[in-house]
């Protein structure tokens, strides 16, 4: 969509329509940057949204999304690396999936299954006991006290795996089985949204990735485009009281995003929230 649209008091064209339609010039079988595109890109500024629910601000040195999409055309200039716009609005957006995978990373369940999977090598089970061990102990410690004080280790591990069943596969133990809950009975997770730009606005940013395909040979310098820290999210879940209250569940929530952040690089120090 190329047509401006409208956010709060901000008109803005479709930054994604920019970043992959408009963004290089294709003249004489040659291309080029489109040095408008560019700048317009990292000029984009949006303004105060009204949004009640779950708010984090980026931190220093920002959020990348999308690198798994392609944006690299050989010979040209610009960004190299792929970025995650929302199609309608081409506004940056976190997808509801990543942070509910990102969230569900955080319970032990999928250890679970590796270290019991007869398939498996026993390395990987001795691997995959040990983060089991570390992500129950992890929840346990972010966990309402009140929910924990009286419960020795097993049950609290099983309140754990009742909680993530609940969460993220909307489904509850009764008398030793597993029931599924009706769909308008579970937790929905909705794509993130820019609530507020930094201070001047501002919500784009680039950046430089420097890999070596020949440890004899300089580097080639990669520019990408990034979210710039003090950008202010806004998350939005439908969540509902079970095994721990709806306003429990998006406490715990806050608490798995500070401690683990969200989007690629998180390994660099990128995807971090305050």
């Amino acid at each position: 969509m190329k047509n401006n649209q409208q956010m709060g008091n901000t008109n803005y064209p479709n930054y994604g329509y920019l970043f992959y339609y408009d963004y290089y010039n294709s003249e004489n079988n040659s291309v080029s940057k489109n040095n408008k595109a560019h700048d317009a890109i990292l000029n984009a500024k949006v303004s105060k949204k009204e949004f009640e629910g779950l708010q984090l601000k980026t931190i220093y040195p920002g959020l990348v999304l999308g690198t798994g999409y392609t944006h690299n055309l050989k010979g040209a200039d610009g960004f190299k690396i792929g970025f995650y716009f929302d199609h309608t609005s081409g506004l940056p957006v976190i997808p509801g999936a990543s942070i509910k995978g990102a969230l569900r990373n955080a319970f032990p369940g999928r250890q679970s299954k590796i270290y019991k999977n007869p398939k498996n090598k026993l390395v990987q089970k001795r691997r995959a006991k040990k983060i089991e061990e570390a992500k129950y102990n992890y929840m346990a410690s972010i966990l309402p006290s009140e929910k924990i004080k009286n419960l020795n280790q097993t049950e609290i591990e099983n309140l754990i795996d009742e909680i993530e069943l609940e969460i993220f596969e909307g489904k509850v133990k009764e008398e030793g089985k597993e029931k599924k809950l009706p769909t308008a009975k579970r937790d929905t997770f909705f794509n993130a949204e820019i609530i507020k730009g930094n201070k001047n606005g501002e919500i784009f940013g680039d950046d430089y990735i420097t890999h070596h395909k020949d440890p004899l040979k300089n580097p080639t310098p990669l520019m990408f485009l990034k979210i710039l820290p003090n950008v202010t999210w806004g998350f939005n879940f439908k969540l509902h009281d079970g095994k721990i209250s709806a306003k429990e569940k998006e406490i715990l929530f806050e608490k798995i995003i500070l401690y683990f952040g969200l989007g690629a690089k998180t390994n660099l120090g990128y995807g971090q929230f305050e």
